[in-house]
């Protein structure tokens, strides 16, 4: 082989190194560039699926507070009921009380007519 097909051939494999170089340099720039992006949007993503499993807690929470009241509310309820149907319960037998002292009283008078009708 002659001097020139040497330097050819050197020439030839110098360029391909090169390219070769090159193409790898920009296929992992390129790479790179990619898990990047991809990281980034998978990120966010994350970040999104955060946001609303947060949001949802916070909705539970106030939901949560809101039974807790109402479950209150309706205990109280509950004891205004039992008061009230004591004191109802107790002005019924006082009144059931006054009714027979009164029904007592017009027999009792009843029987002493009766007795003075009798004279």
């Amino acid at each position: 082989m002659s001097t020139t097909n040497h330097f050819a051939l050197f020439f030839i494999s110098m360029f391909l190194i090169i390219f070769i170089t090159t193409v790898h340099s920009s296929i992992s720039t390129t790479n790179n560039h990619l898990k990047t992006k991809i990281n980034t949007q998978h990120l966010n993503s994350l970040h999104k699926q955060i946001r609303a499993k947060e949001e949802e807690l916070k909705n539970a929470e106030e939901i949560n507070k809101n039974f807790e009241r109402m479950i209150q509310f309706v205990n109280i309820l509950g004891q205004v009921d039992n008061f009230v149907s004591e004191k109802t319960k107790v002005l019924i037998k006082k009144l059931a009380i006054l009714v027979e002292d009164e029904e007592k009283i017009k027999r009792h008078y009843r029987v002493d007519d009766s007795e003075e009708d009798d004279y």
